[in-house]
Protein backbone atom coordinates (compact mmCIF):
# COMPACT_ATOMS: atom_id res chain seq x y z
CA UNK A 1 0.00 0.00 0.00
CA UNK A 2 1.59 2.94 -1.33
CA UNK A 3 -0.42 5.83 0.40
CA UNK A 4 -1.74 4.35 3.43
CA UNK A 5 -3.62 6.37 5.73
CA UNK A 6 -3.28 9.24 3.20
CA UNK A 7 -5.03 7.24 0.45
CA UNK A 8 -7.85 6.15 2.84
CA UNK A 9 -8.06 9.97 3.97
CA UNK A 10 -8.79 11.68 0.25
CA UNK A 11 -11.03 9.10 -0.63
CA UNK A 12 -12.70 8.97 2.44
CA UNK A 13 -13.59 12.60 1.56
CA UNK A 14 -14.88 11.17 -2.01
CA UNK A 15 -16.79 8.94 0.05
CA UNK A 16 -18.78 11.32 1.81
CA UNK A 17 -19.67 13.74 -0.62
CA UNK A 18 -20.55 10.74 -3.20
CA UNK A 19 -23.11 9.13 -0.35
CA UNK A 20 -24.52 13.05 0.08
CA UNK A 21 -24.59 13.19 -3.48
CA UNK A 22 -26.40 9.80 -4.06
CA UNK A 23 -23.34 8.87 -6.44
CA UNK A 24 -21.79 5.87 -4.98
CA UNK A 25 -22.56 3.54 -7.83
CA UNK A 26 -21.42 6.13 -10.08
CA UNK A 27 -18.32 7.30 -8.79
CA UNK A 28 -17.17 3.60 -7.73
CA UNK A 29 -17.61 3.00 -11.30
CA UNK A 30 -15.42 5.81 -12.30
CA UNK A 31 -12.99 4.68 -9.84
CA UNK A 32 -12.73 1.02 -11.65
CA UNK A 33 -12.22 2.90 -15.17
CA UNK A 34 -8.92 4.70 -13.89
CA UNK A 35 -7.48 2.01 -11.78
CA UNK A 36 -8.18 -0.21 -14.79
CA UNK A 37 -6.42 1.87 -17.39
CA UNK A 38 -3.85 2.73 -14.62
CA UNK A 39 -3.12 -0.74 -14.08
CA UNK A 40 -2.97 -1.67 -18.50
CA UNK A 41 -1.13 1.64 -19.13
CA UNK A 42 2.70 1.72 -17.02
CA UNK A 43 3.53 4.46 -19.37
CA UNK A 44 0.52 6.74 -17.88
CA UNK A 45 1.02 5.91 -14.12
CA UNK A 46 4.57 7.14 -14.46
CA UNK A 47 3.17 10.22 -16.33
CA UNK A 48 1.00 10.54 -13.69
CA UNK A 49 3.38 10.00 -10.42
CA UNK A 50 6.48 11.73 -12.50
CA UNK A 51 6.97 15.19 -10.43
CA UNK A 52 8.76 16.89 -13.44
CA UNK A 53 5.67 16.41 -14.97
CA UNK A 54 3.39 19.84 -14.76
CA UNK A 55 0.24 19.57 -13.01
CA UNK A 56 -1.67 21.03 -15.74
CA UNK A 57 -0.04 18.48 -18.36
CA UNK A 58 -1.05 15.75 -16.05
CA UNK A 59 -4.76 17.49 -15.53
CA UNK A 60 -5.67 17.64 -19.29
CA UNK A 61 -4.10 14.11 -20.49
CA UNK A 62 -7.24 12.98 -17.19
CA UNK A 63 -9.51 15.17 -18.58
CA UNK A 64 -8.87 14.06 -22.26
CA UNK A 65 -8.53 10.37 -21.51
CA UNK A 66 -11.56 10.01 -19.27
CA UNK A 67 -14.61 12.15 -20.70
CA UNK A 68 -16.81 9.84 -19.41
CA UNK A 69 -16.70 10.09 -16.46
CA UNK A 70 -18.14 12.29 -13.92
CA UNK A 71 -17.52 15.86 -12.77
CA UNK A 72 -17.01 14.45 -8.91
CA UNK A 73 -14.52 11.70 -9.80
CA UNK A 74 -12.39 14.40 -11.96
CA UNK A 75 -12.56 17.13 -9.20
CA UNK A 76 -11.45 14.20 -7.28
CA UNK A 77 -8.18 13.67 -9.93
CA UNK A 78 -7.44 17.04 -9.59
CA UNK A 79 -7.27 17.47 -5.90
CA UNK A 80 -4.83 14.45 -5.75
CA UNK A 81 -2.88 16.62 -8.92
CA UNK A 82 -2.38 19.50 -7.44
CA UNK A 83 -1.45 17.49 -3.97
CA UNK A 84 1.58 15.71 -5.54
CA UNK A 85 -0.18 12.67 -4.18
CA UNK A 86 -0.92 10.60 -7.56
CA UNK A 87 0.70 7.57 -5.95
CA UNK A 88 -2.93 7.37 -4.49
CA UNK A 89 -4.51 6.59 -7.77
CA UNK A 90 -4.08 3.28 -7.56
CA UNK A 91 -5.58 2.77 -4.38
CA UNK A 92 -8.39 4.56 -4.66
CA UNK A 93 -10.92 2.06 -6.02
CA UNK A 94 -10.08 -0.86 -3.66
CA UNK A 95 -10.75 1.58 -0.40
CA UNK A 96 -14.17 3.13 -2.21
CA UNK A 97 -15.47 0.01 -2.36
CA UNK A 98 -14.55 -1.53 1.00
CA UNK A 99 -16.09 2.07 2.21
CA UNK A 100 -19.15 0.94 0.27
CA UNK A 101 -18.94 -2.60 1.49
CA UNK A 102 -18.55 -1.79 4.94
CA UNK A 103 -21.38 1.07 5.04
CA UNK A 104 -23.51 -1.72 3.84
CA UNK A 105 -22.24 -4.41 6.22
CA UNK A 106 -20.63 -6.26 4.30
CA UNK A 107 -17.52 -8.23 4.80
CA UNK A 108 -15.19 -9.39 2.34
CA UNK A 109 -12.93 -12.27 2.25
CA UNK A 110 -10.29 -14.69 0.61
CA UNK A 111 -10.11 -18.40 0.53
CA UNK A 112 -6.89 -19.54 -0.29
CA UNK A 113 -6.96 -23.64 -1.69
CA UNK A 114 -4.22 -25.42 -3.77
CA UNK A 115 -7.01 -25.73 -6.58
CA UNK A 116 -10.44 -24.18 -7.65
CA UNK A 117 -12.89 -24.94 -4.91
CA UNK A 118 -16.79 -25.56 -6.81
CA UNK A 119 -19.57 -23.21 -5.62
CA UNK A 120 -21.12 -25.43 -3.59
CA UNK A 121 -18.36 -26.03 -1.04
CA UNK A 122 -17.68 -21.72 -1.87
CA UNK A 123 -21.18 -21.35 -0.96
CA UNK A 124 -21.19 -23.44 1.85
CA UNK A 125 -17.86 -22.08 3.23
CA UNK A 126 -19.67 -18.32 3.16
CA UNK A 127 -22.81 -19.39 4.89
CA UNK A 128 -20.99 -20.89 7.73
CA UNK A 129 -18.66 -17.67 8.15
CA UNK A 130 -21.60 -15.46 7.90
CA UNK A 131 -23.04 -17.13 10.73
CA UNK A 132 -19.83 -16.56 12.28
CA UNK A 133 -19.49 -13.11 11.43
CA UNK A 134 -23.28 -12.24 11.79
CA UNK A 135 -22.85 -9.98 8.14
CA UNK A 136 -22.72 -11.02 4.46
CA UNK A 137 -19.41 -12.04 3.01
CA UNK A 138 -18.36 -11.49 -0.13
CA UNK A 139 -15.60 -14.65 -0.63
CA UNK A 140 -12.50 -14.61 -3.71
CA UNK A 141 -10.98 -18.03 -4.21
CA UNK A 142 -7.25 -17.62 -5.09
CA UNK A 143 -5.12 -20.63 -6.12
CA UNK A 144 -1.88 -20.73 -4.11
CA UNK A 145 -0.03 -24.14 -4.81
CA UNK A 146 2.12 -23.31 -1.95
CA UNK A 147 -0.31 -24.50 0.59
CA UNK A 148 0.26 -28.02 -0.55
CA UNK A 149 -3.22 -29.00 0.50
CA UNK A 150 -6.42 -27.36 2.86
CA UNK A 151 -7.11 -23.84 2.92
CA UNK A 152 -6.32 -20.46 4.42
CA UNK A 153 -9.39 -18.45 5.04
CA UNK A 154 -8.84 -14.77 5.54
CA UNK A 155 -11.44 -12.47 6.22
CA UNK A 156 -10.49 -8.56 8.03
CA UNK A 157 -8.15 -9.78 10.42
CA UNK A 158 -9.05 -12.79 10.93
CA UNK A 159 -7.17 -15.97 9.81
CA UNK A 160 -7.95 -19.67 9.96
CA UNK A 161 -5.04 -21.29 8.40
CA UNK A 162 -5.81 -25.06 7.97
CA UNK A 163 -3.29 -25.43 5.31
CA UNK A 164 -0.88 -28.57 5.08
CA UNK A 165 1.99 -26.17 5.00
CA UNK A 166 1.13 -24.85 8.30
CA UNK A 167 0.80 -27.87 9.95
CA UNK A 168 4.11 -28.78 7.98
CA UNK A 169 5.79 -25.94 9.64
CA UNK A 170 4.35 -25.99 13.17
CA UNK A 171 5.57 -29.73 13.17
CA UNK A 172 8.58 -28.75 12.30
CA UNK A 173 8.72 -26.31 14.94
CA UNK A 174 8.02 -28.77 17.63
CA UNK A 175 10.59 -30.96 16.69
CA UNK A 176 13.18 -28.81 15.94
CA UNK A 177 12.73 -28.60 20.33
Amino acid sequence: MIGGGLARRYVQSLFEVAQEKDVLDTISGDLKLLDDTLMNSPELTSFLNDPSTPKRAKKVAIEGLFTEISEFSLNFVRVVIDKNRTEILSEAYRIFQDMIDTAKGILNGTIQSVIKLDDKLMDEIRKSLEKRFDKKLILDNRITPELIGGLKIQVGNMVIDASVKSRLENLKEILAG
